[in-house]
């Protein structure tokens, strides 16, 4: 059984999957071994390049933050990740001018974005030892709402939907389902604080994978 250091669009942590195309971290979430005790640690929740000068990121080191994977950047970011600052400064960059678009108050650091990014992906009062689910809350989207690349919502029936072109597709760790047509109320998974980013012109890299392609 691989360890748990995948990441699903609602923050949980669960079995790698074969497909990632970005790596990352919120800190040191294993006690040795391949066991992992908690959800996160602190507020630093980043998205990194999986290899870094020729050398590919490790996963459960004995000391240290923990290394996780997404699928790509569209579902970090719906886990409550931002761009790193340091391996990806052009991103990061990229992604705190939009904020700046979308959220008024000129550039802002890395503490504010964390600080409302984490209160935006976890429930009030969640603790990381709860085990290796990031409950958060799921704002309803409302009927009119465009929503932009890379924007992730939950439909009644629990399919998890990416926009991505102009259309809404089913999201799996694997390729992506066709383009989806849901009935009943959405619910945004990806932060609101992200997703306004996304509209103000940040964005994200998409592994463009679809069943059947």
């Amino acid at each position: 059984m691989p360890p748990p250091v995948a990441v699903h669009p609602l923050g949980d942590l669960v079995a790698a999957p074969a497909l990632a195309a970005v790596y990352g971290n919120r800190g040191d979430l294993h006690a040795g071994g391949d066991r992992i005790v908690r959800g996160w640690q602190g507020r630093r929740w980043i998205a990194c390049v999986l290899e870094l000068r020729g050398r590919r990121h490790g996963f459960l080191p004995p000391r240290g933050y923990t290394g996780l994977l997404f699928r790509d950047e569209a579902t970090a970011l719906a886990a409550g990740h931002r761009p790193c600052a340091e391996c990806r400064r052009e991103d990061f960059e990229a992604y705190r001018e939009a904020w700046a678009r979308a959220h008024g108050g000129g550039r802002p650091d890395v503490d504010t974005m964390d600080r409302a990014l984490h209160a935006e992906r976890l429930l009030p009062g969640a603790r990381p030892r709860a085990g290796l689910t990031a409950a958060r809350p799921l704002p309803p989207v409302p009927v009119d709402a465009a929503l932009p690349d890379g924007a992730i919502v939950v439909a009644p029936d629990g399919d998890l939907l990416v926009a991505a072109g102009g259309a809404l597709r089913r999201w799996a760790f694997g390729p992506l389902g066709p383009p989806a047509a849901p009935s009943g109320a959405l619910r945004l998974v990806t932060p609101a604080a992200s997703v306004a980013v996304l509209r103000a012109g940040y964005r994200p890299a998409l592994v463009p994978l679809v069943a059947g392609a």
